[in-house]
């Protein structure tokens, strides 16, 4: 084979292997149009002696426009096409509204939506689809403005005509606009958007549409209004004219336009691992039978603290989605060897040039490293076994993002994503209809600014309060436990974001010496040490403060449970440490290959 068929292969694998996550994850379809019907028509019908010029009205009954052929004869007596088409009497008119509606020997439309064929199309591809159908003569707008977006909320798919009233896009840039506003309100909504329309001029749709989508806060990053094309990081639009692209093919078309929205290995891998809990989400109801409910409320009541059993539960529901995964070999199938394997090919892997010692870090230094690991510090390339110690191993990072900088973005990222379970300026989604607000509790992450001699000090507070310790707190005061965090200096062991998303290096150290004492009042409701809600108008960047006597807070994050657990048990750790209780040598044999005992 080929450099040039082996590169085709390459990319046709791995175009595969993420069009098989879009596949198992995309289940649900609405579309939108007001001139449905059950047939489509093979062939447009003209009267005797005209020609035809297609008329795109954008209702989905693009009409062609009938002009009386020009005679070849000259005098007074010929006239122009456009003198005879003036020249129609009411008579004529009328015959052709009624044509329009498919009636007699007329024009039988072309444009109109297929829904037998689209249905059948989308079914074809297991995708559930819901159909709106405004009328042109209901002219109550807002009635069918809500129930559009009621049915395209919970959609994977979104397909709208371009004209759905009085022949003009107002109601479409409007549908577009809102759901764009609440996909980033979501912080990454996933979504496709198709505006299937009869204009043939779709690169002024494209622009108009990407118009509406920007102004709503979805950014598209790569633009082809040549193509009908547009996508940002986590939604994707795609214009298509109905006489080029027929309902049979559409939704082969939109799922080729979305598994660009997968493409990577850990895009591919979350859309597989939810679709798995969707098709296993009714046996994980099962699971939580009401013959439960009575052993789970008598736990409740008898545990100190109750709110341990409701976490339970929730643990217990997370490993039930688990379980879902490991059924579908969700993780094997996505983010092992062969996968990696694959995106090394594809993405032309390693990016950047970066050498240690004698040796790059190249394609078969990365080959080791995928087939062996790392082992005591080495890897094995080909039958020779190199050095790697800890300190270089940040090269790697550099060889596949390609520059230092990049890498540090990338890094910071990952490394946030992993350590934070929320975070208020990153992409944690914190919008909630039910107005969710965070909580004082193990983990949370808070700063204080403090002003002194005009000089301003950011000051970084992580609660090491046990969890139990922060509830059932009734319109009463209580103490919190909070270590102090250096800002980085060299060490570096948590990075979060600030607002304008720059990222600020910490170094926690849960040493007895750092422990701090902050006094907050619960509230009457909820027990729990509730942050104030953002002030009206910051729904963008909501800023969440907690008060205290007399400091106040900016709430910054919530870190992992289990990250907080082993922070409070170094803590700990250190608070019981007391004088020596084993001999030196013993101990530096219990850290190094010292041998105390034989040769």
């Amino acid at each position: 084979m080929t450099n040039e068929a082996q590169a085709v292969d390459v990319d046709t694998l791995w175009r595969e292997h993420c069009r098989n996550a879009v596949r198992k994850f995309v289940m649900h379809a609405v579309v939108i149009d007001n001139q449905p019907v059950l047939e489509r028509v093979e062939e447009i019908k003209f009267f005797a002696g005209e020609s035809a010029t297609i008329v795109d009205e954008g209702m989905g009954d693009n009409l062609p426009e009938l002009t009386a052929e020009v005679s070849e004869e000259t005098g007074d007596g010929a006239k122009s096409s456009t003198e005879e088409a003036e020249s129609e009497d009411e008579a004529i008119a009328e015959e052709r509204k009624r044509d329009k509606a498919g009636a007699g020997e007329g024009i039988i439309l072309a444009h109109n939506l297929n829904v037998r064929e689209l249905s059948d199309a989308f079914a074809e591809e297991e995708i559930a689809c819901a159909f709106v159908f405004p009328e042109d003569k209901d002219t109550d707008e807002e009635k069918i403005f809500r129930r559009v977006m009621l049915a395209s909320m919970p959609a994977d798919i979104v397909v709208i005509d371009w004209y759905l009233r009085d022949t003009n896009p107002n109601l479409t840039k409007r549908i577009l606009k809102t759901i764009a506003e609440k996909d980033h309100a979501e912080k990454g909504r996933l979504r496709l958007i198709c505006v299937y329309t009869g204009q043939t001029n779709t690169d002024v749709v494209t622009r108009d549409a990407v118009a509406e989508l920007t102004a709503g806060g979805l950014i598209s990053n790569k633009i082809d209004e040549k193509g009908g094309l547009a996508s940002g990081k986590h939604h994707c639009l795609l214009v298509l004219n109905k006489q080029d692209v027929h309902g049979a093919a559409l939704p082969t078309r939109i799922l080729e336009a979305f598994t660009a929205l997968s493409d990577g290995i850990l895009p591919s891998f979350a859309l597989a691992a939810v679709a798995a809990i969707r098709r296993n989400v009714h046996h994980i109801i099962t699971r939580f039978s009401c013959d439960l409910d009575a052993a789970f409320v008598t736990n409740r009541l008898i545990t100190d603290p109750p709110s341990d059993v409701s976490e339970l539960i929730r643990e217990l529901f997370v490993s039930e989605c688990d379980a879902a995964l490991g059924l579908d070999k969700v993780a094997d199938n996505y983010l092992e060897r062969d996968s990696i394997a694959l995106w090394l090919d594809v993405k032309g892997q390693p990016k950047g040039q970066f050498a240690y010692n004698s040796y790059s870090i190249d394609r078969a230094f990365i080959n080791g490293l995928l087939q062996d690991g790392i082992k005591e510090g080495k890897i094995k390339v080909g039958d020779v076994e190199k050095k790697f110690p800890e300190d270089k191993r940040v090269l790697l990072s550099h060889a596949l993002h390609g520059t230092e900088f990049e890498a540090k973005t990338g890094e910071c990222k990952f490394s946030r994503h992993i350590a934070l379970k929320r975070e208020a300026f990153g992409m944690s989604k914190l919008h909630s209809d039910e107005g969710w607000v965070p909580s004082l509790t193990l983990g949370t992450i808070l700063r204080r600014t403090e002003t002194e001699d005009g000089k301003t000090t950011k000051r970084y507070f992580y609660c090491l309060t046990p969890a139990c310790d922060t509830l059932r707190l009734n319109d009463e005061e209580r103490m919190f436990l909070m270590i102090e965090i250096d800002v980085s200096q060299g060490k570096t062991n948590l990075i979060i974001a600030e607002e304008g998303g720059i990222h600020t290096a910490l170094h926690i150290v849960p040493h007895p010496r750092k422990v701090r004492t902050f006094k907050f009042r619960g509230d009457g409701k909820t027990g729990r040490v509730l942050a104030r809600s953002p002030v009206e108008g910051e729904a963008d960047m909501p800023i969440y403060y907690f008060d205290s006597t007399p400091e106040q807070f900016v709430w910054l994050g919530e870190v992992r449970r289990n990250r907080a657990n082993r922070d409070m048990a170094d803590l700990n750790r250190e608070w019981l440490r007391f004088g020596i209780h084993d001999s030196e040598l013993l101990r530096i044999a219990g850290k190094t290959k010292v041998k105390i005992l034989g040769n």
